[in-house]
């Protein structure tokens, strides 16, 4: 068969690329996000037993980087959405299984078989899947689509570790609701018994008299305006 055409990670970016134009992986490239894979197929009870369909079918796929969230659609269109794998912090990526080769590749080298399956995973029911099984059109998208994966597992881990810690150094819910009622049962008993104390005002600084309201003094008596004295007699002849 003909060799796939190998190319950079994360070439051929555009308006309708199949690559991220925002998330980039820790070495600056761009995460492959869509394209085409094949599914194989499995009852809603897989994580009870084995699959009860084994058929392999083309789906176009869509991975949401940083929910975790690998959404599947008929066809490119994504008109029609066919189901989601949601990644858990248990989820583990298997690469290169024989075991899934089907009687679609009967006639094709193993190598050239670029399986991969996702384990401890959730189905668009929330329910748990023990494998979700894929098959790659190249060994290169085998690796863009392993890559993108595992990043999208490394935020959704390092996102659980915070949340954990903070719990963690977080009081228990019991010791909250205890001291609420503690501070409740103060604050009823101080408004209840506390009465208002009018506090008199500071003494004076040393040094000054006291502040006093100034006294008007009395207003001077009227002046009452004296006779000139009539002149004296004349003196006797």
């Amino acid at each position: 068969s003909k060799t796939p055409e190998r190319r950079t990670l994360g070439e051929g970016m555009g308006p309708d690329s199949e690559f991220s134009l925002t998330v980039k992986d820790s070495f600056g490239r761009p995460l492959r996000t869509r394209g085409e894979m094949l599914k194989k197929g499995g009852s809603r009870n897989s994580m009870r037993g084995s699959l009860t369909r084994r058929n392999w079918q083309t789906r176009f796929f869509s991975l949401d980087v940083d929910r975790g969230e690998l959404r599947y659609y008929e066809d490119g269109t994504m008109a029609t959405q066919k189901g989601l794998v949601q990644l858990t912090a248990q989820t583990t990526i298997l690469e290169s299984s024989p075991t899934l080769k089907g009687k679609h590749a009967k006639n094709v080298n193993e190598d050239e078989l670029y399986y991969f399956e996702l384990t401890n995973c959730l189905d668009d029911k929330g329910v748990g899947r023990e494998t979700f099984q894929l098959r790659a059109k190249s060994a290169q998208e085998l690796e863009e689509w392993t890559v993108a994966l595992k990043f999208s597992l490394d935020l959704l881990r390092r996102a659980l570790d915070q949340v954990d810690a903070v719990v963690a150094e977080s009081p228990p819910a019991a010791v909250v609701a205890e001291l609420a009622q503690a501070l409740k049962r103060r604050q009823t008993t101080t408004t209840t018994t506390t009465t208002p104390k009018v506090r008199p005002p500071p003494p004076p600084p040393p040094g000054r008299p006291p502040s006093l309201t100034p006294l008007v003094p009395p207003p001077p008596p009227p002046v009452i305006p004296q006779s000139t004295p009539p002149p004296p007699p004349p003196p006797p002849p």
